[in-house]
């Protein structure tokens, strides 16, 4: 029997993913893993704290919502704290997987995990590339010839690139390891943090998961038809729909 693990990162989504549908291929059990970095809890070199409650109650409901919609079609989401690398090699040598597949990150410090999670794993780690529109291999230009403003890259692409179609969302997921505990998704309360509070100021109730995210879309896009004023409402900021607000959820995949 073949177990394969897919390693969540800031791609908190059944849609469009692309590490899942190769695990998928090869899989007869499935870890679908999100592990939460010790490391977030630490304050930075500036002593300043690198998560707060508003984000942290953010990927709480994210990861929630994820797991909802993997148990709906019989798979389920293994949550774990702690060390990235260290656990999932542990994970991945404990349940004798044939591979570890996972998005490709940019930024310094998860690709430090990814790093030293290669010097650990004693099966294949498969990377993708998917936290962008584009792969650098669909450009109309080399990136030393990459336009410096913003509209000239759009006024470029959007001539000569066309988006390849999303990924579909797998109707059904294996099940995971009976042995393997899935694991409690904590409140704020339970890891040291202060309840988070809406200040009743706030333009919008922001709540995290795929499901509110392609609510978002779906609003903003067909329903209110707000995009068509963007550019005249994107700096107003007072009224929920002056933009789009999508970046908490972009920020998670």
């Amino acid at each position: 029997m073949r177990t394969t693990l897919v390693w969540l990162r800031n791609d908190l989504r059944l849609h469009d993913h692309l590490p899942l549908q190769c695990a998928l291929e090869k899989s007869d059990r499935l870890l679908l893993i999100y592990c939460l970095p010790d490391s977030w809890f630490k304050t930075t070199t500036y002593g300043f704290p690198k998560i707060s409650n508003f984000r942290l109650e953010f990927l709480f409901q994210s990861l929630a919502d994820l797991r909802k919609h993997a148990q709906e079609r019989g798979g389920e989401l293994i949550f774990r704290q702690g060390n990235p690398p260290k656990i999932i090699a542990e994970l991945a040598e404990h349940y004798q997987v044939d591979g570890v597949f996972a998005h490709r990150e940019n930024a310094p410090e998860e690709k430090r995990e990814e790093d030293k999670l290669r010097e650990t794993l004693k099966v294949p780690l498969r990377l993708y590339d998917g936290n962008s529109l584009l792969k650098e291999t669909e450009l109309p230009f080399s990136l030393v010839d990459l336009p410096k403003v913003f509209s000239n890259f759009r006024k470029q692409v959007e001539k000569e690139v066309q988006i390849s179609r999303p990924i579909a969302v797998p109707k059904i997921l294996p099940a995971h390891p009976q042995n393997c505990l899935p694991g409690i998704i904590p409140n704020l309360e339970d890891i040291g943090f202060e309840p988070f509070i809406r200040d009743i100021r706030s333009v919008y109730r922001f709540a995290g998961g795929e499901t509110a995210a392609l609510s978002r879309v779906q609003h903003y896009l067909w329903k209110s038809h707000a995009i068509k004023t963007y550019k005249k409402t994107r700096n107003g900021m007072l009224k929920p729909d002056d933009s789009a607000k999508l970046s908490p959820w972009l920020a998670l995949g």
